[in-house]
């Protein structure tokens, strides 16, 4: 009982500091057309196996377009491990990267949010403070992901699938910035 009321605490501490990081984030932000883009950031939950084949795959799909793209993967645990070897396209944080209101502090997670991408696109389908952490201190010109009611600051563009796929949230994401043309 006592941990979920500290849970409570921490989720409304963070979520407060999370709204006033993002306000405070004075990047301007225009939209820039898929033709005219170059770097792309993509932000998404490394933990889950089947999702994360999806993402990758769409990030390869991107750079054979000719884009420059750069992943950054969550895993909700302790410690990366083996299988999660960051390297200069795809990089992991954990929660011991998190401070105690789960927002970003690491060094790796510093250097993704000021990277100055064309696009974010925030490709993870359940709210995950930590991962809408990173779009809302973002310095890319363009933020887009899923619909939270409760974080429109921390996007450009918020899109409400039909389904709570990430490859429905891909598919909505290359109609609407147009990506095949």
């Amino acid at each position: 009982m006592k941990k979920r009321f500290i849970d409570k605490i921490i989720t409304r501490l963070g979520k407060y500091f999370l709204e006033r990081n993002a306000r405070a984030n004075n990047q301007e932000r225009e939209f820039v057309t898929f033709k005219n883009a170059k770097k792309i950031g993509i932000v998404y939950n490394a933990l889950k196996p089947e999702e994360a084949k999806l993402v990758l795959a769409f990030a390869l799909k991107l750079e054979k377009l000719g884009k420059s793209v750069n992943t950054l993967g969550y895993l909700n645990r302790k410690v990366l491990g083996g299988d999660y070897i960051p390297n200069y396209r795809n990089d992991y944080f954990c929660n011991r990267d998190l401070n105690q209101m789960r927002l970003p502090k690491e060094m790796s997670v510093k250097r993704f949010i000021s990277e100055p991408y064309d696009y974010l696109l925030n490709l993870y389908t359940q709210d995950d403070f930590a991962l809408i952490g990173i779009s809302s201190l973002s310095r890319a010109r363009f933020r887009i992901g899923n619909y939270w009611k409760e974080y429109v600051s921390c996007f450009d563009l918020m899109l409400k699938p039909n389904d709570s796929s990430v490859e429905t949230l891909i598919s909505e994401i290359t109609h609407y910035i147009k990506i095949n043309e």
